[in-house]
């Protein structure tokens, strides 16, 4: 398995990986329209892949704030093929893209779960992630209302202040 940026030529490939997630994971909420080659990278957005045996197993997409209030913080989207997981994919991938918001002076990661997805909380608490609130009852899933976690881990380095 190896980790890497994605390029425009992935882009059939992509969008089967998404649609299979979709399939997959009640949990997922991926548009497929998100993965319009186009957008597949720019300077707020950068998706990473996973890729096993010449098949596209997972990817992690992450957004940065295109406010200068909010540029410090980004959201990582990390989604894994069930044959994969529990085979560190999705750790790499996450490990990947938390490179890639220290290189851009990002501070802070942002997320949000579903809360009956419990692997998903417990997958982003080992990767240093902390649950910050809940929303009640803030999204429609499968005929019924769900809570939404809020997590964030924070990249700031010891000798940087916060105020």
């Amino acid at each position: 398995m190896r980790i890497r940026e994605i390029c425009p030529e992935d882009y059939e490939d992509y969008l089967r990986l998404l649609n299979q997630l979709n399939e997959e994971s009640p949990y997922l909420l991926f548009p497929c329209g998100d993965a319009d080659p186009g957008k597949i990278r720019d300077g707020n957005r950068h998706v990473f892949v996973a890729e096993t045996d010449g098949k596209l197993t997972g990817h992690v997409v992450i957004r940065r704030g295109d406010d200068p209030h909010n540029r410090h913080i980004a959201r990582p989207e990390t989604g894994v093929l069930k044959k994969y997981q529990n085979q560190r994919v999705g750790t790499r991938l996450l490990e990947k893209a938390i490179q890639w918001a220290r290189e851009q002076d990002i501070k802070r990661l942002e997320i949000s779960i579903l809360r009956p997805n419990l692997k998903a909380v417990y997958f982003y608490k080992k990767m240093g992630f902390q649950i910050e609130g809940m929303r009640k009852k803030s999204l429609f899933i499968q005929d019924r209302y769900a809570d939404e976690y809020y997590m964030a881990r924070l990249l700031f380095s010891d000798e940087t202040k916060m105020t």
